[in-house]
């Protein structure tokens, strides 16, 4: 199937907001959840360390639930703030996105983000739109 063909059904969407809502509501006040092509979800929350090299971001904890699980092929990922003061629309930071790139191996991943400030309403975008050139290292 190529990318240009994968459909997101909306129960599939509400089902991974839902995932993420509650992997953020569990422990560290973020939440991701990773939707996989076979319809799988798999959800990571926000790990504080006591340094920043230790501290595992949502997404990340999302993507590796699933390799961990055997799912590789992502389609849609949803990341959630329990903060309620986020003025500007949630974004994965720089790390999360080369993350994805590496990972998610489909610039066309769509990526819908939310608050407990803007809820109901959910931002979409593409990985290529919010990271147009990634690092592929120094070959």
């Amino acid at each position: 199937m190529s990318e240009a063909s994968i459909i997101i059904y909306a129960s599939q969407l509400n089902s991974l907001k839902e995932a993420a809502r509650y992997a953020a509501a569990r422990e560290g006040g973020m939440g991701a959840a990773v939707l996989c092509q076979n319809g799988n979800i798999h959800s990571g929350t926000y790990l504080q360390g006591r340094t920043a090299a230790s501290t595992v971001h949502a997404e990340a904890a999302a993507i590796i639930s699933s390799l961990l699980q055997g799912d590789n092929a992502f389609i849609a990922l949803a990341l959630f703030s329990m903060r309620p003061s986020r003025s500007a629309p949630l974004a994965p930071c720089g790390a999360c996105l080369q993350f994805l790139s590496e990972h998610a191996m489909n610039p066309e991943l769509c990526i819908v983000t939310s608050s407990m400030a803007s809820l109901p309403a959910w931002d979409q975008t593409s990985l290529r739109e919010l990271f147009p050139r990634p690092w592929r290292g120094w070959a």
